[in-house]
């Protein structure tokens, strides 16, 4: 990626030669712009972001005249004034997509939610690179699912990043009206896989926790062994809530029954 950088008066360029096959397109054969930073970690960030999008511009370029319709599109169409791909919505990539997927939704949000969506293309892109929303195929899909499957997440975390990137297309795909179809959609993933099944504490380990919160007599203990019947409730006739009280110290350990529930009754 350092090839395609520059240095003039300390300031780091972005340069790149269009292929031959394109330069048609363009007003001139090298590409050069100034990346506004004098950090070599800053402008190799900003090289491979630009460098992904030329190249799902570039891509799109391709695919648009290897159909049975070039021969129609490159007479009517002037190269000086095609937008194709980043230029017009049937090229944007995946990337473009969640930059205006946030911008839209994103709004008052908080930073969880950014982190989702930017955790979601990080993986995304490891696992089939980043393209045009119409170069994503059923296969682009299924790799991705597998790529979250090796790298051993739960099947609830699989679960979500693949919610986010069907979010994303899904939105961008109406928003910018495009007739595509969402490789996402329908994807089979085992949700029972990475999932640890909890087993519940045996009795007999809860009495001995019973037993030595009673004989080490404080506080916190006395709240442990409250507690310490899952899912049960404290009732105690004329118990006001004051659990650390020590007035009610005997009526915690002489009075407290242990009962579920009650189920509520439609009003």
């Amino acid at each position: 990626m350092s090839s395609y950088l520059f240095q003039k008066a300390g300031i780091f360029y972005y340069q790149r030669l269009v292929p031959m096959d394109l330069q048609s397109h363009y007003r001139r054969k090298m590409l050069s712009f100034s990346l506004r930073t004098r950090s070599h970690k800053q402008a190799l960030r900003k090289a491979v972001e630009y460098s992904a999008k030329l190249e799902a511009q570039w891509t799109a370029f391709r695919a648009l005249y290897n159909d049975p319709f070039s021969g129609f599109l490159r007479e009517s169409m002037p190269h000086s004034s095609s937008r194709v791909g980043n230029q017009d919505t049937a090229g944007r990539s995946f990337a473009e997509a969640a930059e205006y997927y946030l911008l839209h939704k994103g709004k008052n949000r908080g930073d969880t939610f950014k982190k989702a969506v930017e955790r979601a293309c990080r993986y995304l892109f490891k696992a089939t690179k980043n393209k045009p929303l119409a170069h994503y195929s059923r296969s682009d899909a299924v790799i991705f699912r597998d790529f979250l499957l090796n790298k051993g997440l739960a099947s609830s975390s699989i679960t979500r990043v693949l919610t986010t990137v069907k979010a994303i297309y899904n939105f961008a795909v109406s928003e910018w009206g495009l007739e595509i179809q969402s490789p996402f959609t329908g994807l089979y993933l085992d949700r029972d896989s990475g999932v640890n099944k909890r087993v519940p504490i045996a009795i007999d380990d809860i009495r001995r926790i019973q037993q030595s919160c009673y004989k080490l007599d404080d506080d916190l203990r006395w709240a442990v062994a409250m507690i310490s019947d899952t899912g049960a409730r404290c009732l105690i006739p004329w118990f006001d809530g004051a659990i650390y009280s020590l007035e009610w110290k005997e009526a915690l350990w002489d009075k407290f029954v242990m009962g579920a529930p009650r189920p509520r009754t439609p009003s």
